[in-house]
């Protein structure tokens, strides 16, 4: 792929050049002519040499507890959640990894280390299977569209209701299972955060470190804002909405795999 783009950036820039001279050799109508040419011809170019710079720099990968980040030059970053990644591919002609996405989408990266790609693909395929094992939601933490006001205060009472025979209590510690796994539904997770820190001191301190784990380990910011706020007692619809997106399979984590964070530098 570098080879054709490389040729055609050199056909564009002596095209460039050739009208640029052109137009100032010719008076009148050449030099209108050679300025349409430049003006046609510099896009051109521009795109072509942002093709040839991200073949030729390497993809920056990004491998949290709860997704992936790619970076690439002068491109946004693409994250995949790792709940949403339906299959991983090793590529041998030319070496790449195929991500393939419930949603169908598909993503390619490309290395000329084999050895990087395949470590890359076993770590990312371990912390997916743990991903899998997510722990069953709890129905009193899901809003049911309710505001966030009051959303908030009923969750936040749900471990000081007494048990009845048709509301039974809840597990806290299936609480704090929601709230350690990045691939719990966002909205749990908060609410999980949400009736815990209330409990005592000690348990908002307990809810805040494991919360800053959590963060310092996510490559989804909607997901981290969202549970930082949590942990302070707030609900953020804007960054629960955008949790609740990332998380989708359009678009994602493990839980208790180390290290943290893995960088992962792909040389094309």
């Amino acid at each position: 792929m570098l080879a054709p783009l490389l040729v055609l950036a050199v056909l564009t820039v002596a095209f460039f050049i050739a009208q640029l001279g052109g137009s100032f050799a010719q008076p009148g109508f050449g030099t209108v002519r050679g300025l349409m040419g430049i003006t046609l011809a510099l896009p051109v170019m521009l795109l072509l040499l942002r093709g040839t710079l991200r073949e030729l720099l390497p993809q920056r990968v990004r491998l949290g507890r709860d997704g992936l980040e790619i970076r690439s030059f002068l491109s946004r970053p693409r994250r995949i959640a790792l709940s949403a990644i339906e299959q991983l591919e090793l590529e041998r002609h030319p070496p790449g990894l195929r991500i393939v996405e419930r949603s169908g989408a598909v993503v390619m990266l490309y290395g000329r280390e084999t050895d990087a790609l395949q470590e890359l693909a076993a770590a990312l395929e371990a912390r997916r299977r743990c991903a899998a094992t997510r722990p069953a939601p709890l129905a009193p933490l899901f809003s049911a569209g309710a505001d966030p006001r009051a959303w908030r205060t009923r969750v936040e009472q749900l471990l000081r209701v007494p048990e009845t025979y048709r509301d039974p209590a809840l597990d806290e510690a299936a609480l704090w299972r929601i709230v350690d796994h990045p691939a719990a539904p966002a909205e749990q997770r908060v609410g999980a955060v949400l009736a815990l820190r209330v409990q005592s001191t000690e348990a908002a301190r307990e809810v805040t470190r494991r919360v800053r784990i959590a963060v310092d380990g996510s490559v989804l910011p909607g997901l981290s804002q969202a549970l930082t706020r949590a942990a302070k007692g707030e609900v953020d619809e804007g960054a629960l909405a955008q949790a609740e997106a990332e998380l989708e399979p359009s678009t994602t984590h493990a839980y208790g795999v180390s290290p943290l964070d893995e960088a992962h530098e792909l040389k094309r």
